[in-house]
């Protein structure tokens, strides 16, 4: 099928907003989400390389070599566009940003293939940014729109070529037409299933493939490679099932389309303090509280009683046996909270979550639904808890956001902090400063290059 033939898509229309975007016309309370989502996303993957994520992954592509097209992150050499791509991907999920109302990661997949194609552009520090809001508005409209998870499917996974190739078009300056056919490329690149995390590699690297897809249905459709431009609405032939009927549900593209840099969805992605699924955060968040306000202790605890909402309680584990399932866990994460006085990443341990005393801990946390939270979900991610201490004293905590949402968010000096927290060890203060400052002036950069070559190792 002739691509040119088709009527008006949903996916015609996410072209036209794309390739019209202009970075210097954004809001800018757009432009400044989107500068502390890239510092995110910079600090996730160079903390990953630290932490030996994806190691595996850079063994396996690194030796192939090829093209010195784009810079793998924290590792000081380049590998063609789709290489880097995968692996800056594979190696950033510390900290993943989150948005409660797509049930997205945008950050993961959407960064990596803007940086990979700003340098095959060797695009400013202006059009980074436009490609970064593309990709996220264009992810947050799907995800809105649709719920694979409900399926068993990885919302980020299964929607974010479509970011990824939204990016990486606006950089590389595809026209709508070439923007259009690379959406429709990018629906046939995603996948994912949620099952895939009993095994934590296998997560990571359904992001990696997510981010490369896109980026590849973007320099697909740069060379005139054509796509099914309704893909998303089905029908093309003779009936066949769309994107959205095999991943969810029916979706009124219209209105989809009309929210389109109206309702802004950037600004509702949230940053994360605490690892650990965001369903987890809370609790963290509420266990640090009591910790503070009441000088609360591991060994006060007599019992712990966590109430939240219908989802949170689905995607929770139990009782884990992987690091995988602890960061499921709503019952690790506190024990973890009281223990290690912090849930960042490096407490995501076998060490730990074996530990007798992390057990113990976790034994006495008990938790259940709350029919006024659950009531309130998505436009709250509610939590209360109900501390027994052994004193006699019944402490409480509860909360509507977890930190980093937009309604309890962080600050940029937040933002900076954790990322020389998880930049830090791998690259040095004194390079750690000089990307903090030049994200902060992003605007002014004149060529990504000089960005991404101050994410190396420091003796490099």
């Amino acid at each position: 099928m002739d691509s040119t033939d088709v009527t008006p898509s949903l996916i015609d229309a996410l072209a036209a907003f794309v390739s019209r975007l202009d970075a210097r016309r954004l809001p800018q309370h757009v432009v400044d989400a989107a500068r502390w989502r890239l510092l995110d996303a910079l600090g996730s993957a160079l903390w990953g390389v630290h932490r030996g994520t994806a190691q595996a992954m850079r063994e396996v592509i690194e030796p192939n070599g090829g093209a010195q097209e784009a810079t793998v992150l924290g590792r000081g050499l380049k590998l063609p566009a789709l290489a880097a791509t995968y692996l800056n991907s594979s190696a950033s999920p510390a900290l993943l940003d989150t948005c409660r109302f797509s049930v997205t990661h945008p950050g993961i997949v959407t960064v990596p293939a803007a940086l990979a194609a700003a340098q095959l552009a060797h695009a400013s520090g202006r059009d980074l940014l436009g490609g970064i809001v593309a990709g996220y508005e264009v992810l947050t409209a799907l995800g809105r729109a649709t719920r694979p998870a409900d399926r068993g499917f990885v919302p980020t996974t299964v929607i974010g070529p479509f970011a990824a190739a939204a990016a990486a078009s606006r950089i590389l300056g595809l026209d709508a037409p070439r923007t259009a056919n690379a959406l429709a490329l990018a629906a046939t690149t995603g996948g994912g299933l949620l099952d895939a995390y009993a095994a934590i590699d296998g997560g990571r690297s359904q992001f990696g493939r997510a981010s490369e897809g896109g980026v590849l249905a973007a320099l697909l459709a740069r060379q005139g490679v054509l796509g099914n431009r309704r893909i998303l609405e089905g029908g093309s032939l003779d009936g066949t099932p769309g994107f959205f009927e095999c991943f969810g549900q029916p979706v009124d593209g219209a209105s989809v389309a009309a929210a389109l840099g109206r309702d802004w969805g950037l600004p509702y992605v949230a940053a994360k303090i605490h690892d650990g699924c965001r369903y987890t955060n809370a609790a963290a968040d509420a266990t640090l509280q009591l910790m503070r306000d009441h000088g609360l202790r591991a060994d006060d605890v007599e019992a712990i009683e966590v109430r939240t909402f219908a989802l949170a309680l689905k995607v929770s584990v139990r009782n884990p046996s992987t690091v995988s399932g602890a960061l499921f866990c709503i019952e690790y994460v506190v024990a973890t909270a009281l223990l290690a006085g912090d849930v960042f990443n490096d407490k995501f341990t076998l060490e730990r979550l074996n530990d007798p005393r992390t057990r113990q801990l976790m034994s006495k946390v008990s938790v259940g639904l709350d029919d006024a939270l659950e009531a309130a979900y998505p436009q709250r991610l509610g939590l209360a808890m109900d501390v027994l201490v052994k004193d006699g004293r019944r402490l409480r905590s509860a909360l509507d956001f977890p930190r980093g949402e937009p309604e309890n968010p962080v600050t940029p000096e937040d933002c900076t902090a954790r990322f020389r927290r998880m930049a830090e060890p791998l690259i040095g203060a004194a390079r750690a400063q000089r990307i903090v400052d030049m994200v902060r002036d992003i605007e002014a950069l004149d060529d990504v290059e000089r960005l991404v070559a101050l994410c190396a190792p420091a003796d490099t």
